[in-house]
């Protein structure tokens, strides 16, 4: 029997990946080289059975041209290039994958022409399956590279050249890849992006993960939907604060993720889902916000001084040690060591809190010993508002000026500073310090280009190149001097006021930074500007009780009233305002003009007084 001829089998020809023409045997072997691949004699040869495919030479198939190739069935059907029909091999289709062999070294997957915008971006990297033609075109400025999660699994679509979609040759989920190797690969994630590449943040099935999507965070989800993007929720810890829980609204997630401690379950959650972005919705999500996007190779701050983002104590050390100007900070766990160090050191007064927590929570102004030893008493050993053991006091030295915050927005190391605002706090006796009013500074008023300037310096410190933050700041007769830093968006807000006041708040701008990130950088340096007037009254409840009255705050009585965070409604027990979660709620004024701030200020302060406010 005459042996049949073989066809020209070489990259992007065909299946039998190193098959040689007729005659390639007679070759001079070097050494190192292989030999001729395909016997004189076809034999049966045996195959590990976890490799696919019997085992044994496969089909003859006929070409187009008369000749004939043979398949050696390396890896199972899905690794043959075309489909049988009648004893007739079908050559792939311009723009399919066709199987193994081919040139390696390019990406993988099919490149989409998505013009010369900047935004256009490469998704993975591996190596570049055999297309049915010799090399394609190269690729340019624009091109994204489709990854597979993005083309569908193995549901027979592929793509017919740029930006066209037809059956996909082969079978399978069109990756070369079957069974555990399959899976493997989709259990990591799709969109992380190489070393030098970005993303196409605007492609559809986007999902951001936000960790703990309570407080402003809360906010994050919805405005993400309006951009098209979906969202999961991740809870960092088994039980939040109720006042965090009662915040949480699981309607607006694809999946509310719990962490429990294991970090790698959240991120195998996490696989099922195009996740292009991590972001902490409150302070408890800064950390594993950190860790998750480091694991999935996210853009984001990374964990190397994630504690000390969270850490008072933590980063004013940093940013000592870089020259940055900070009150003189220490930490104990003892009244006797915090108080040796106070009278050596900076003298009294100072002020003792914990390291770890939030939203004026046990702040205490010391002014000698046995004030101290009081508030370390009632600090150290004690779980502190957002759940955590309190094991030592962070120390500073007094500062006293005007007290301001500073919310940014950074992408890629770049800050974009969208508003600032005056704080102005109230301590009164037996309590620790209350919000009292904030007030949003219009750009370049007062000194908000040197506290620009000097927030920078701390988010750069601090490595914080990624995401919101909100910063607070005390302006001295020194200069500005940090008082801490949070790294997520502002907590306790309500939007449209700020909206209405700027045409932006931080949570809006926080979403431009992730799923615009090309316009968002065009206008970084950009300042904000106030259009009109805005304040936040917050409200202070004298004693325990409930609320009275609420339809006092109205605007028939309070002419610039613009909205009230949190629950006012009649009978709403209240307690005794301490600090910031023991308030009843904030309520918003914007106008045109100073004057009728400070008139509706005051109206609010005597409502508080005359019936807001019943015993129980």
């Amino acid at each position: 029997m005459r042996r049949p001829r073989l066809g020209r089998v070489g990259p992007g020809r065909g299946v039998g990946a190193g098959l040689r023409p007729r005659g390639a045997d007679r070759h001079v072997r070097r050494p190192g080289q292989p030999g001729p691949r395909l016997p004189r004699a076809v034999r049966r040869r045996s195959r590990p059975p976890d490799r696919g495919g019997c085992g044994r030479v496969r089909q003859l198939f006929s070409c187009p041209a008369g000749r004939r190739t043979w398949s050696r069935g390396r890896a199972g059907p899905d690794r043959i290039a075309g489909r049988v029909r009648g004893g007739r091999r079908r050559p792939p289709r311009r723009g399919h994958s066709s199987g193994r062999s081919g040139a390696r070294g390019g990406p993988r997957g099919v490149i989409l022409r998505t013009g010369a915008s900047p935004a256009g971006r490469i998704l993975g990297v591996g190596r570049r399956r055999a297309t049915g033609r010799a090399a394609g075109p190269a690729r340019r400025a624009g091109d994204r590279l489709v990854p597979a999660a993005e083309r569908g699994r193995g549901d027979g679509r592929g793509l017919r050249g740029p930006g066209r979609e037809g059956p996909r040759a082969g079978g399978g989920d069109g990756t070369g890849r079957t069974g555990a190797r399959r899976r493997a690969a989709r259990s990591r994630n799709p969109d992380a992006v190489p070393e030098g590449g970005v993303v196409n943040e605007q492609a559809s099935g986007a999902t951001v993960a936000i960790v703990d999507p309570v407080s402003g965070g809360k906010f994050l989800a919805s405005e993400f939907a309006r951009r098209g993007w979906s969202a999961v929720a991740v809870l960092s810890r088994p039980t939040l604060p109720e006042f965090y829980t009662a915040q949480l609204c699981p309607d607006d997630f694809l999946d509310v993720i719990q962490a429990d401690g294991d970090v790698d379950e959240v991120l195998a959650r996490l696989a099922a889902y195009q996740v292009r972005a991590v972001l902490p919705g409150a302070e408890t999500g800064v950390a594993l916000a950190d860790e998750l996007a480091e694991r999935l190779c996210l853009v984001g701050n990374g964990t190397a001084l994630s504690a000390h983002r969270r850490d008072k104590y933590l980063m004013m050390d940093v940013l000592a040690a870089k020259g940055i100007p900070v009150p003189e900070s220490g930490s104990f766990d003892t009244a006797a060591d915090l108080v040796a160090w106070t009278e050596a050191g900076p003298g009294w007064p100072v002020v003792i809190k914990p390291r770890r927590s939030c939203g004026t929570d046990s702040v205490y102004f010391c002014q000698d010993a046995e004030r101290a030893r009081a508030a370390v008493a009632a600090i150290v050993g004690q779980i502190n508002v957002i759940g955590e053991l309190n094991d030592s006091v962070c120390v500073q030295r007094l500062v006293t000026g005007d007290q301001y915050f500073v919310n940014t927005i950074s992408r890629a190391g770049r800050h974009s500073v969208c508003e600032i605002w005056q704080d102005r706090k109230r301590a009164l006796p037996g309590r620790s310090l209350v919000y009292d009013i904030e007030e949003l500074v219009p750009y370049g008023v007062g000194p908000t280009r040197e506290l620009v300037s000097y927030v920078k310096s701390v988010l750069d410190a601090l490595a914080l190149t990624e995401g919101p933050a909100h910063t607070e700041v005390m302006w001295t007769a020194e200069g500005p001097m940090l008082i801490e830093l949070n790294a997520r968006v502002q907590g306790s807000i309500i939007t449209e006021p700020v909206t209405a006041a700027l045409g932006h708040n931080h949570v809006t701008r926080t979403v431009d930074a992730v799923t615009d990130p090309d316009s968002f950088l065009a206008t970084v340096d950009e300042p904000y500007h106030a259009a009109r007037r805005l304040r936040a009254v917050s409200l202070i409840a004298p004693d325990d009780g409930q609320i009275g009255d609420p339809s006092l705050l109205c605007t028939e009585l309070i002419p610039t009233f613009a909205g009230v965070m949190g629950d006012v409604r009649a009978g709403r027990p209240v307690q005794r305002t301490v600090d910031l979660f023991s308030s009843p709620g904030c309520v918003y004024l914007l106008a045109d003009t100073d004057e009728e701030i400070e008139r509706d200020t005051a109206r609010i302060r005597a409502i508080e007084r005359d019936g807001l406010y019943a015993p129980r």
